[in-house]
């Protein structure tokens, strides 16, 4: 590879883009990101049609899929279609970074070791299986999201030492008085509430039971707040039972997805304080989105976020305990003073923007390929 012209660097997911989930969209904002500087190409399983994928900055070659009849099942097959295989083999790639250790990753693996360039792998889940550790285990370097994965991923038997790789935002910090007037009048908040604010960023892990029971802790101890719920897959009947047997139905908001940037920003500055109590989600980004409007995030002692956060400095942790949370909610606001350090402080910790990752991910990018050209 010649270092001078641009690298052509391929992405293999089993996702569908841009806005599947959260993963598809990490390799979105990456290969956004990385598409002035990279040849970035997406290697993807899915059915979307051109048109759909016509606005990227990047190359898509999507591979087909075999639907079983009567089902909603669909087959990936990226090793029996023949124009897919033709485009892999024409991409001429130096790098291989697999988002999925399903077909589309084990065909990149595959790709990397038949071409001798370095493979990279993601790691987004919260416990991996043998298989899965099989797959990162053939690749040169695997990232995790914070030194809590990393910890994790070293226990459950990777032979790599992982790096960590954070995620971003494109959030900026922005005050819109008139807005937030506006979504203050339409929550019906009051002057004297504090905003608590949940955001739900996928339908997994999101322990909403004991994150309303320690808001029920909160209102008998006489604490005045308002909660928004902001997000998707909430099981909406749950949370309303849950709501009228802990008489909340006057203090907790339930808010579609936000999903334009600026209305995003605005209701993060409208809050005080991010309630993030889940503790086997590593694919969370929320507390970087709050840190960007200066607002820290309350998290679990062990939770995959207590990696990220030192109690007291740019963030807060809380065992997993409803009278707790509610305890260390209340004392938050009390020492005031120290809350405004606080705030201060995740915003230095905790923000990026994704071009800052992006410039990142390519420095290392460059390096693993120089490191291969060496050993070739």
């Amino acid at each position: 590879m010649n270092l001078i012209a641009k690298p052509n660097i391929g992405y293999f997911i089993d996702e569908d883009l841009p806005m599947a989930n959260v993963i598809s969209y990490i390799v979105n904002q990456d290969a956004t990101y990385l598409s002035p500087y990279a040849n970035m190409i997406v290697f993807k399983a899915g059915s979307k049609k051109k048109d759909e994928m016509s606005s990227l900055s990047y190359q898509v070659c999507q591979s087909k899929q075999l639907k079983i009849p009567f089902t909603d099942i669909r087959l990936k097959i990226p090793f029996i279609d023949h124009h897919f295989e033709h485009t892999l083999k024409q991409a001429k790639l130096d790098l291989v970074h697999i988002h999925s250790t399903g077909p589309m990753g084990r065909l990149g693996v595959l790709y990397g070791q038949k071409h001798g360039i370095p493979v990279i792998a993601t790691r987004y889940v919260s416990s991996a299986k043998p298989r899965m550790l099989d797959i990162l285990n053939l690749c040169d370097e695997v990232w995790v999201s914070n030194p809590y994965a990393k910890e994790l991923s070293q226990k459950e038997g990777l032979k790599h030492d992982p790096i960590v790789m954070r995620y971003a935002t494109d959030l900026n910090d922005v005050f819109h008085r008139e807005k937030e007037t506006v979504l203050k009048q339409k929550y019906q908040i009051k002057p004297d509430e504090k905003i608590l604010l949940y955001v739900s960023q996928s339908d997994e892990n999101q322990n909403l039971h004991f994150i309303l029971e320690s808001m029920y802790r909160l209102r008998i101890k006489g604490f005045k707040f308002k909660l928004l719920m902001i997000g998707q897959g909430f099981d909406e009947s749950h949370i309303q039972t849950d709501l009228k047997k802990f008489g909340l139905k006057d203090r907790v908001v339930i808010v579609p997805e936000v999903i334009d940037g600026v209305e995003r920003s605005v209701h993060y500055h409208l809050s005080d304080l991010l309630i993030n109590l889940k503790s086997g989600d590593q694919l969370t980004m929320a507390h970087i989105e709050a840190s960007s409007q200066k607002i820290p995030t309350l998290a679990l002692s062990n939770s995959f976020l207590s990696s990220e956060i030192t109690d007291h400095r740019n963030g807060y942790l809380v065992e997993e305990d409803s009278n707790r949370v509610a305890d260390k909610i209340m004392s938050i606001f009390k020492n005031y003073k120290l809350y405004l350090k606080v705030k201060e402080q995740c915003f230095k910790d905790l923000y990026r923007s994704w071009g800052d990752r992006g410039h990142h991910l390519y420095m290392r990018y460059l390096e693993k390929m120089r490191q291969q050209k060496k050993e070739s």
